[in-house]
């Protein structure tokens, strides 16, 4: 069937799960009827002052999603997570908005659909109707740290713009950690010290790599972790509720974070909720306690499938129109009679390379009958493909095209 697959190259931030395989998810017989096509949440551009979870990986690939209630569920199960009972990971996340709030909501995977319900005010009267058992999280080891990445480049790496580029805060801006938010700098050998793994690490730590900055008691009551079945909410198992303390756009705070897991070991995840952005973090509970939390770095291309119905004009950001396989043709066409299939599709997009290919799509040139009206046949080829599709006109023809070929005002294919 038509489906979405997402490109994820080698890299760090990108790890394959442990006891998991890289997959090429092509040949599903999967049943139904709807129409599917690709399914891409909005993506705001890092240099933009928003909030985004940093790491682990998540669904929205550590970007800004505005796709509500969340990324879309991949169609073969990839954790971002994996631990064991009790056993705790982190979290990272932007501070690009002071006194704004996240929200971390705890819910098992077959939970999964009441995450549409998750409004900050909901939230907060689960946080505010929390008893006194309830907080679990108060010892110092659960407490927010702040990481920099500007702190080293100091007053004499700063002097230009090319210093700071690297690290995103600008020529003179840098994180001198003396602000009254901040206790100091966070020792190493203390226990709330956790060693950051090194999938985490990437480009973003800038040249000399991140500091840890301690917050201060009063700066840390803002917060609020609590875990408890609550009648109204049987769905939720913990919210966890941090306020963004300082603007440092390309900076994050991090916390550590368990699992409760009322149901025992299976699928969960981490609902993350700020302002009208929202991620997930998919956690695997093992029955006893995980070697790799975050995974390892895959060798060569993996890839992400996502079978998804239609979603309209104005839900996506992506790149602009690209050549695609055939130059001046952003799309080509898979069928029997010519011999194209999905395989070539993928790797076609391998082949682009990600600056102009971070994925593939693959959709009905014309849409089956019994489709809604509201949802169009595909538009999204440019002229030269559409200048020859008669000759595809009558054919059962599915069509390849890039990611990053759709441009903003186009209609959503």
């Amino acid at each position: 069937p038509p489906f979405h697959a997402q490109l994820v190259h080698q890299d760090r931030r990108h790890p394959l799960p442990q006891n998991r395989q890289a997959y090429m998810a092509l040949t599903s017989t999967r049943a139904g009827t709807a129409l599917l096509a690709l399914v891409l949440a909005e993506v705001v551009p890092l240099g933009q002052p928003h909030n985004w979870v940093h790491n682990p990986r998540s669904r929205s690939g550590n970007k800004a999603s505005t796709l509500i209630p969340g990324p879309a569920k991949p169609t073969d199960r990839d954790p971002h997570v994996q631990v064991g009972p009790g056993q705790t990971f982190e979290i990272e996340w932007t501070t690009g908005h002071p006194n704004s709030i996240f929200y971390f909501v705890v819910v098992s995977g077959a939970d999964e659909d009441y995450i549409n319900y998750h409004t900050e005010e909901l939230l907060d009267d689960y946080v505010n109707s929390a008893p006194e058992r309830a907080y679990k999280y108060n010892e110092s080891i659960w407490a927010k740290y702040h990481l920099s990445c500007s702190y080293l480049y100091g007053e004499a790496n700063c002097g230009d713009s090319k210093s700071c580029k690297n690290c995103g805060q600008g020529s003179e801006e840098w994180n001198e950690a003396n602000y009254d938010v901040y206790k100091g700098l966070l020792a190493t050998n203390s226990s709330l010290y956790a060693n950051r793994s090194e999938v985490f690490e990437s480009d973003e730590d800038g040249e000399h790599g991140v500091t840890a900055i301690e917050y201060t008691a009063d700066t840390l009551s803002d917060d609020v972790r609590v875990a408890y079945y609550n009648s109204d909410y049987p769905w939720i198992e913990a919210v966890h509720r941090f306020t963004v303390e300082m603007k440092w756009a390309q900076e994050f705070d991090t916390a550590r974070f368990d699992i409760p897991a009322r149901a025992g070991s299976g699928e969960y995840l981490v609902h993350m909720v700020w302002r009208g952005y929202r991620d997930v973090i998919d956690v695997d509970v093992l029955p006893s306690e995980a070697n790799d939390r975050y995974g390892r770095a895959a060798s060569g291309v993996t890839w992400i499938k996502m079978d998804h119905c239609q979603y309209q004009r104005g839900t996506y950001e992506s790149e602009g129109r690209k050549s695609w396989r055939v130059p001046g043709r952003t799309c080509f066409p898979l069928w029997p009679g010519n011999g194209y299939n999905a395989s070539a599709c993928l790797q076609a997009c391998v082949d682009r390379g990600t600056s102009k290919c971070e994925a593939a799509n693959v959709v009905p040139l014309n849409n089956p009958s019994g489709v809604v009206d509201f949802l169009v046949s595909f538009q999204c080829c440019n002229s030269g493909f559409e200048r020859g599709t008669r000759v595809y006109k009558n054919k059962p023809t599915n069509i390849c095209a890039a990611l990053s070929i759709c441009r903003h005002d186009d209609p959503l294919i």
